[in-house]
C-alpha cells in the first residue's frame, strides 16, 4: 500500500507469554551449550522464519534467537520453547557447511545433535503443526520452516494444550 510503512520485521514485539523465554534460553544455553558465551539476547519478533539465530549483523543484536511473535502467546507450552531454544542455539554451537556458493545451515551433524538433546521434537513439532498449521510453509530447498502473512490470524486465537500423545501399544495377555 502506497505511503504506508511496515515495520521491520525484526523489530522486538511486547512479550505477552507467561514464560520468562530469556531465562529458559539462558537455561538451555547454560546445560547443553556451555561453550556458547551468554546470555544469548532472545527476542519475539515477526520475521519470517519461525525462529533463527543471528550470529552477525550490522542491524541486530547478535548472536541474538529471534522467535516468531505467533509463539509468543499465553497458551505456547514451555516445552515448545525450550524445543526451539535448543535447536537454535545448537545454530550458535554448530555452524553452516559451506560448499562452494551453497550454505547448508542444518548439516548431518546438526540433526544427529538435535536428535541426541532434543528427544521432544516431534512432540513439539505435533503442537506447532496442530496449532500454527494454517500459516506453517516450508522452504523446498531446505528443512525450514517460515511463517505466511496469515499468522496475524491466529495471533491471539486459542491453543491446544501440550498433550502428547503416547500411541498405544497392544500388550500381550499373559497366557493362562
Amino acid at each position: 500500500m502506497p505511503g504506508r510503512r511496515r515495520p521491520h520485521p525484526f523489530q522486538p514485539a511486547l512479550w505477552r507469554t507467561s514464560i520468562d523465554v530469556p531465562a529458559l534460553v539462558e537455561e538451555v544455553r547454560s546445560l547443553y551449550f556451555p561453550r556458547v558465551p551468554g546470555p544469548v539476547p532472545v527476542f519475539f519478533a515477526a520475521h519470517r522464519p519461525l525462529a533463527c539465530a543471528v550470529t552477525a549483523s550490522e542491524e541486530l543484536v547478535f548472536p541474538a534467537v529471534y522467535i516468531h511473535q505467533v509463539l509468543n502467546h499465553p497458551e505456547t507450552p514451555v516445552e515448545v520453547l525450550r524445543f526451539i531454544a535448543k535447536h537454535e542455539l545448537l545454530h550458535l554451537a554448530i555452524p553452516p557447511k559451506r560448499s562452494g556458493r551453497r550454505v547448508q545451515t542444518h548439516p548431518r551433524e546438526f540433526w544427529d545433535a538435535e536428535a541426541r538433546i532434543a528427544p521432544e521434537s516431534r512432540l513439539a513439532w505435533q503442537w506447532i503443526t496442530e496449532n500454527l498449521g494454517p500459516c506453517l510453509a516450508r522452504s523446498s530447498r531446505a528443512r525450514e520452516v517460515h511463517i505466511t502473512r496469515t499468522w496475524t490470524a491466529l495471533e491471539f486465537a486459542p491453543r491446544a494444550p501440550w498433550a502428547p500423545i503416547t500411541p498405544i501399544r497392544p500388550v500381550p495377555a499373559p497366557l493362562l
